[in-house]
């Protein structure tokens, strides 16, 4: 298995080492980073990596597609900044992809935080992801250079790029939400607080279901924010 792993990132520089690294554990055949215009450390961090970087106009859903259009392998792992894939997580791609009808899939969170409103949290995106079929981005969206070709990509718009995407494969490659566990850090939770930012998600969703377009969403999304904008973890 030929697995690119594709890492957009903003400002990124106390997370990225991190996620580049845990990809580098799953033997990932390369890593490319896409950088959005960071003025911090990222870029060199990236580097010294030996992750290959390349720049792209901001905006996760076209840095995504950027990573995508160079990458070599035939499994495309797309992974936030401040995520990282355990290194279970590559046995069980492999594991996986063995069988031919698997397109599409992701993984269970594991949001690193003691406090038991996490635990309910994981479990509500994994029953998202799992019955509802609509994995988010910060689960690992992973899928065949097939899939990802056969949707189209990536919409280039600002905010719910990664909903649009699982809609879109959803409908001829159902996603299979492996047991990971995925680490997600805690950082958007943490900032506005766990039932805020969850029902956040939850309000931004809806007003998307009901047609609001991804350019007022992120306005609303991002207001007060002190994160990068590339970082929100929905």
């Amino acid at each position: 298995m030929s697995l690119s792993v594709i890492i957009p990132t903003f400002n990124e520089a106390h997370t990225v080492q991190r996620a580049i690294d845990s990809a580098w554990s799953i033997d990932a055949n390369e890593v490319i980073v896409v950088d959005g215009g960071s003025c911090d450390q990222t870029v060199q961090i990236a580097q010294a990596s030996q992750a290959k970087v390349i720049f792209s106009v901001r905006g996760r859903g076209t840095q995504l597609n950027q990573g995508a259009k160079i990458a070599s392998g035939r499994i495309l792992m797309f992974l936030h900044a401040d995520n990282a894939v355990s290194v279970d997580c590559g046995k069980q791609l492999r594991a996986e992809f063995q069988n031919p009808r698997i397109q599409f899939v992701c993984f269970y969170q594991r949001i690193e935080n003691l406090s038991r409103i996490y635990r309910w949290i994981e479990r509500g995106n994994w029953f998202r992801a799992r019955y509802r079929q609509l994995p988010y981005g910060d689960q690992a969206l992973t899928v065949t250079r097939e899939a990802y070709d056969r949707v189209g990509g990536f919409d280039e718009i600002p905010l719910m790029e990664d909903v649009r995407f699982s809609r879109n494969l959803a409908r001829e490659f159902p996603p299979e939400v492996l047991p990971g566990p995925l680490l997600v850090d805690d950082r958007r939770w943490r900032e506005r607080g766990p039932v805020r930012q969850t029902l956040r998600n939850w309000w931004t969703l809806l007003r998307f279901q009901c047609g609001a377009t991804p350019e007022r969403l992120a306005e609303f999304y991002h207001r007060g924010d002190s994160l990068p904008p590339g970082s929100d973890s929905q």
